[in-house]
């Protein structure tokens, strides 16, 4: 008996713990939504995710904000990812991307370059299979890749959030995270 209140009150600490990141990031401005596309034979890995968004974040930020970025107080000043793992019949990444207001400004580049600069730091970061230890195969034209502009961010939030859990117990690890 105390097994299962202990349950549900963990159930319930998640559910609204969900409700308020759902409210917080509701209320965020969100340009464009990243979907990892499944590769069922060989997916991506938690840790070779955050990597490799850690290391694109940096390089576009250096590249379009300068080397002070990394000095900004306000994580709004430069770009950052909100990602969330889901599995149904695949596991694949939902990614939201918020570019600071300094991008806005440079206007129609940096808006409309987004996406072909997002895949071309992608392709450009290579990728073990985890299995055979070989390079995966990575190209402009085929990166499993899906990348569109938000149109309704409440809408957007609430779609990738909706299998959110804190903790995921298949794979031990996050199944959303912020960087």
């Amino acid at each position: 008996v105390v097994f299962k209140s202990c349950n549900l009150r963990d159930e319930k600490n998640m559910v609204k713990e969900k409700y308020h990141l759902q409210e917080w990031l509701g209320g965020e401005q969100f340009n464009y939504c990243i979907v990892i596309e499944p590769t069922p034979h060989l997916p991506f890995k938690y840790n070779e995710i955050t990597q490799r968004l850690r290391k694109i974040s940096f390089e576009i930020n250096k590249k379009y904000l300068g080397n002070n970025f990394t000095k900004f107080k306000n994580f709004r000043d430069r770009i950052f990812f909100v990602a969330f793992k889901e599995i149904q019949l695949n596991k694949h990444y939902n990614i939201m991307v918020s570019l600071p207001n300094k991008f806005k400004r440079m206007g129609y580049f940096i808006q409309k370059n987004f996406k072909s600069e997002f895949i071309m730091q992608w392709c450009m970061l290579q990728s073990m299979n985890p299995y055979t230890w070989k390079l995966r195969k990575m190209d402009f034209e085929n990166n499993n890749l899906h990348i569109e502009p938000v149109k309704n961010i409440k809408g957007r939030v609430i779609y990738d959030s909706k299998k959110m859990k804190v903790f995921d117990s298949v794979d031990n690890d996050q199944t959303y995270f912020i960087i």
